[in-house]
C-alpha cells in the first residue's frame, strides 16, 4: 500500500476534497494499492465535511458524508509515504512533526506554465459555491498529476502485496 496524506487546516474543506478526488481517481484507474487520507493541522476531531464541500462533491456525483475530521499527528506523518499540503504553512507543520517527511505543496503538481504553480490553495470556507467549485477544479487537476507522478516514480518492481502484514 502506498499512502498519500493530504493536509490542510481544519480538515473539513481542502484536504478532504483532495482525498475524495484522489480516492475516486485511484478507484477509477484500478489503483487499489493507493491509499489516500487527510488530516488538519488545527482540526477539531470529529467534525463533518463542510456543507460547501458536501454540495460540491454532490455536484460531481460523490459523497463526503462519512468524512470525519482528524488532527494531524506524528504517527500519521510516519505512516505516510507522501504528504501533500494545501499551503506552505501546512508543510511547515508537517516538518515540525518530522523534519524528514516526504512532502510537497499540492500546486507543485501543476504544469510549470500554470500561474498557480507553487502557490497555496485558497480556503473556500465561507466563500460559497463558486469558491468550492474553483477549489475543486484546481485540486482535480493537481491530484490527477500527483497520481501520474506517483505511478512514474514507483520502482518498476514495486509490488504492494509485498507490504501486506
Amino acid at each position: 500500500m502506498f499512502r498519500v496524506l493530504f493536509v490542510c487546516t481544519g480538515n473539513t474543506c481542502r484536504s478532504p476534497m483532495a482525498e475524495t478526488i484522489a480516492r475516486t481517481g485511484a478507484r477509477q484507474q484500478g489503483l487499489d494499492w493507493l491509499q489516500v487520507e487527510s488530516a488538519g493541522t488545527m482540526a477539531a476531531p470529529g467534525n463533518p465535511a463542510s456543507a460547501g464541500l458536501a454540495d460540491e462533491a454532490s455536484r460531481h456525483g460523490l459523497s463526503v458524508e462519512e468524512h470525519v475530521s482528524r488532527l494531524l499527528t506524528a504517527e500519521m506523518v510516519a505512516e505516510a509515504d507522501f504528504i501533500v499540503g494545501m499551503s506552505v504553512s501546512h508543510l511547515l507543520a508537517v516538518l515540525d512533526l518530522s523534519p524528514d517527511a516526504p512532502l510537497a505543496l499540492v500546486t507543485h503538481f501543476l504544469n510549470a506554465a500554470d500561474t498557480r504553480h507553487g502557490q497555496d490553495v485558497d480556503d473556500p470556507i465561507g466563500g460559497g459555491g463558486p469558491a468550492y467549485e474553483s477549489t475543486w477544479l484546481l485540486l482535480e487537476e493537481c491530484v490527477e498529476r500527483l497520481i501520474e507522478q506517483v505511478q512514474r516514480e514507483l520502482p518498476a518492481d514495486y509490488d504492494p502485496e509485498d507490504e501486506i502484514e
